[in-house]
This record gives C-alpha cells, structure tokens and sequence, in this order.
C-alpha cells in the first residue's frame, strides 16, 4: 500500500498543479475577428504581455491586468485606429473586448526645412501606421544624407489628426546643417599596425560626401580585422571653410601574442595535449604566425603556419604551412615532413575556394606487412568550401560544406598515382523557439581513384571509427581488417552522424547520438564489410569558451573487431 500511495501521489500532485494553471484563465481577446493581422497584433504586443505576469505577494489578481486597456490602445494607436471601444472584464475568463472602430488614413504628407528630396515609404490614402511613418522617416534620413551631404542633420515627424476625417498630416521637419565632404583621414595609438594597411578598411574616400553611416562601417571593418579592440572617432563640431570634415580615428590594438592551450582524453588515443604561440600581426599588415606542437599515444606534430592577408587582391589570402610529424597506429607507423602552399579566396560571404600545393617526404611502416617504404608525395588541391555556423565550437544554426580534391604523384614511384576526394556536410535544426535543443546532422562520403589499396601509402588510405568518425569503434576499428587483426584501411569511407542535443540547465546540458559508416576496399563504398553502427549518451558542460563534452559510446554491431565494448571521449567543443 505504502508502494501505491508512493506511485500515486506525484501524479496527484501533477493534476492539481495543472489544474490550477487552468484555472488561471489567460486572457481572451473578443470583437476582432480572429486569423486576421490586427488579432495577431494584438495578441503579440497585448495578450503575451500579460500571458504569464507575476503577482507581488499579497496583491490582489486584479493588479496582473492593471494597465491592460491602456496598453490594448497604444497598440490600436500604431495600427492606426484612434477611436476605439476597449473593455476588460477581470473575472474568471478575462474578456479584453475591442471595438476598433474607423481606420484613420495619411491625408497629406509633407517635408519641410529642405527642398529636393522625396519621401518615399509612405503616401495619402494609406494606413496611419507608427511602424509605416518611422520606417519612411528612416528612409528619408538616409536619402537626405545622401543628396545633400549634411554634416549634421535632425530629423523629426508631426502627425496632425483630423478626428472628422478620420485622417491626419504627416509632416517631416529637418534641421540640417552645412554640406560637407570627407577630409584627411588620420590614425592615433596603433603604432604596430602599417598605416597602408589600416586604410585598407576606410569605407570612404577624400572628397567624398559626408556620410556617418560610413564612419560606422569603417569602425565595424576595424574590429573586424582582429587586430583591432576599440575604435572612438575624433570630429570636429563643423566642417571648415572649404566644407571637409577631417576625421580621426583613435585606435587599441589587441595582444599581438597569444598562446593557446587544449586537451582531450580518448580510450581509443589516450590523453591528448594541443599547445599553440600565436602572432597575429607579424609584419604589420595582418600576417599570423602560429607555432604549435600536439600530441596524443597514437599520433605527435610539430607545426608552423604562416598566414598573408590581402594577398595580391583584397579576398584573397596565402596560407605556408610546414610539418613534422609521427604516428603509431595498429594500420601503420609513420614519420613525415610535409610542407603545403594554399591560396584561398572568398567568393562570397560565407564561401570560399582554395587552390594549393604540398610536398611531403615520409617513411611509413605498414603493420599489415610489416614492410617499411619511403615515399615523396607532390600533390595538388582544389577546395570548395561554405560555413554560415553561428558557433564553430557550438553550432545552433547554419550548415557546413566542404568539398575537397587532391591528386598525388609519388616522385620515388613507391605508390601509383592516385586521385582523392571527400565531400563533408553539416547541419543543424532548432526544436525549440530558444534553440536549447538541437538536433545535428552530419555526413562525409570520400574516395580514392587510379591504384589499388595495396599501391596507395597506408596513411593516405581512409580509416573509419574514434571521436570524429563512428564512435563507439575505436580509432581505425571501423573497416577492413588483415588476419592479425590490424586495420587495413580502404579507398572509400562513408560517415553518417545524427546527435541530439539539449540544455538541462543554463551550464548543463546532455545529447544522445548514433554514427554510422565504416572505410572500405572498394573505389565507393560496397558495405562489404558491413555497415559499422554506434550509439550513445553525453554530458554538456558549457562555458565562456565552448561547451566541454563527455561522450560514452558502444558498438551496436561488429563487436568483433573491437578491442573493448565501449569508448570514452573527453574534449572541447561539439563532436561536430
């Protein structure tokens, strides 16, 4: 019985609470028809309001509607209805009862204090609208700044009712002030930034007519850069004699030097370690240079990046990266020395294409036959990419693409010429107006061409399973493999991800995932090997940096090619 009353009572308590909720009637909008726009303004700016107010203790319930009619009539107001009837009952069904009455119409518009420039936006006979008036005095702002080059320029609206009418006058009265064109541009408190490259941002020209928003987007471009804290803008109370404007920008750089810190804990690799010194302004034009060693049991590097902006055109950039590295996996041991070149160029906001070249001199143990090679790898690449992510580390929204291709040619004739690509994509949805709860989607398909697996490098050859791949399988586990167990690898890969993921609390948050996919034998994956499956549950602690991220993973098929049941994944930042 004890059992019983144990089951039964949180229910209980769940009915009652529910039931009082329901008895707290929202508030019920009568007399404007519903599925019509006025309604769902009304609803939006009136009855959400006080949907879910809370009472001060020991106030009555009357006060949670205090103030109803007169918000219900502002909001009637801005659509233009200024005569109407608003009743409000506040008993148990809270009636807000509205009577729009007659829709007040624009009779007459009018601009005074300057000549020559259009109001546009707005004309006679249309709806008397707040949010129509200031949309076109906004308009009318920019326009004037335009055609006139007014260096100051004040901007109000009068709207005159006609009750009889049931109309008004709209008038727009500026107070502008003397014409003016930009002047000498100056930079203070950057002494290592190159001028020529801070000009570079300037959104204006000498001579060009006064245009603050301007001045705005050259302040944007500064910070953007990266190398940029703060901008404040010096300006003179009016133009001089001639009519320029001398404009001064006052600037903080930011630490030129950065160092970065990360680490993770696989099963599968072990703990990992990511250290990285960072300059970002190296020559005084925006060139980055990176230094950086990370390591894990199964793989160490050492690196060096050098990145040039604005190389030979504004959107492009140079990228010269070098490599010494080792790995020790069960498919293969090997130590490289690889050197690339890449020229990138933006093609639009969000999309990017690359061209590049590498060289990289390597010797590479392959465990299945235990013979050692040497190889000299020249390769080209081309690179199709688009990125519209709202949070690299923590995605909400966007998507992710990439499309890569990357012939290779061995010089020592050790491996024949082959040919890979991979395409990788990216995705996510919100499931709530908040977006606390995501569900990310995530795929890569890739493959080898022109030799077969035996004549590519065993390290050029796809792998499949650990954290970035199919968790669940350790790293390399989800493909072939050779008698002794050892991962042969393949000449394609198929990858599928679907992870959703959702806040518990402001810090907390949790996900649950499957992966699926594995390497194969074949130029396109054939599923020869079957189709590897993993699922399991995570832990989200999210800071200012990226969430931190605790994955336990288990296969849910080919247990059999698996050094143990299950795989522990900690690091920083999304699995994707």
């Amino acid at each position: 019985m004890r059992v019983l009353y144990i089951l039964v009572l949180p229910v209980l308590l769940v009915w009652v609470l529910t039931a009082v909720a329901l008895a707290q009637e929202p508030v019920r909008l009568d007399g404007v028809p519903p599925d019509t726009p006025l309604y769902r303004w009304l609803s939006e700016t009136v009855i959400e309001k006080y949907k879910n107010r809370k009472l001060p203790e020991g106030a009555e319930p009357s006060i949670r509607y205090a103030g109803i009619r007169r918000d219900a009539e502002k909001a009637l107001h801005a659509k233009g209805y200024y005569r109407p009837e608003i009743s409000f009952t506040a008993a148990a069904q809270n009636v807000l009862k509205v009577d729009a009455g007659p829709l007040y119409t624009i009779a007459a518009v009018k601009l005074e204090g300057i000549d020559a420039v259009a109001v546009e936006g707005i004309a006679a006979g249309d709806a008397l609208e707040a949010e129509k008036v200031l949309a076109a005095q906004k308009k009318l702002a920019a326009a004037i700044r335009k055609e006139k080059c007014v260096f100051r320029l004040k901007l109000r609206n009068e709207v005159v009712l006609d009750h009889d009418s049931r109309s008004a006058d709209v008038s727009f009265v500026a107070d502008a002030g003397q014409s003016a064109v930009f002047g000498d541009t100056v930079f203070e408190g950057a002494p290592f930034i190159d001028d020529k490259h801070l000009r570079r941002f300037v959104k204006y020209k000498q001579g060009d007519c006064w245009d603050a928003a301007k001045i705005e987007a050259t302040k944007a471009a500064l910070i953007g850069t990266g190398l940029i804290s703060t901008v404040n803008e010096v300006l003179p109370e009016a133009p001089d004699e001639n009519g320029t404007v001398a404009v001064r920008f006052v600037l903080r750089e930011t630490a030129r030097r950065t160092l970065l810190l990360g680490g993770s804990f696989y099963t599968d690799e072990g703990p990992g370690l990511t250290a990285e010194w960072r300059h970002r302004n190296f020559f005084g034009s925006g060139e980055e240079l990176s230094l950086g060693v990370n390591g894990n049991f199964l793989e160490q590097a050492a690196s060096a990046v050098f990145a040039k902006p604005y190389f030979m055109r504004d959107d492009q950039k140079l990228k010269l990266s070098s490599t010494l590295g080792r790995e020790d996996t069960d498919a293969y041991e090997k130590l490289s020395f690889k050197n690339t070149a890449d020229v990138e160029r933006k093609l639009s906001g969000k999309m990017t294409a690359a061209l590049g070249t590498g060289f990289e001199i390597s010797r590479i143990r392959d465990e299945t036959t235990t013979l050692s090679r040497n190889f000299a790898l020249f390769s080209l690449s081309g690179q199709l990419a688009f990125d519209d992510r709202d949070d690299k580390l923590d995605p909400k929204k966007g998507m992710f693409f990439k499309l890569r291709s990357e012939p290779n040619l061995d010089l020592f004739g050790e491996a024949d010429p082959f040919l890979k690509s991979t395409i990788e994509a990216a995705t996510y949805f919100g499931l709530d107006q908040d977006r606390d709860t995501i569900l990310a989607l995530r795929g890569k398909l890739g493959s080898i061409l022109g030799s077969g697996t035996g004549n590519i490098p065993a390290s050029k050859r796809f792998h499949a399973g650990g954290s970035g791949s199919v968790r669940g399988f350790g790293y390399q586990e989800a493909g072939p493999v050779a008698a002794n167990g050892d991962p042969l690898g393949g000449r394609s890969v198929l990858e599928t991800s679907a992870e959703l993921r959702f806040k518990l609390k402001e810090k907390i948050g949790g996900a649950v995932f499957i992966d699926g996919g594995g390497a194969y034998d074949a130029e396109f994956p054939d599923f020869q090997g079957g189709y590897y499956v993993g699922a399991g549950v995570g832990a989200r602690y999210y800071t200012d940096f990226g969430p931190l991220r605790f994955d336990l993973a288990v296969p849910l098929n080919n247990r059999d090619q698996t050094q143990r049941n299950w795989q522990f994944y900690i690091s920083i930042g999304q699995a994707f």
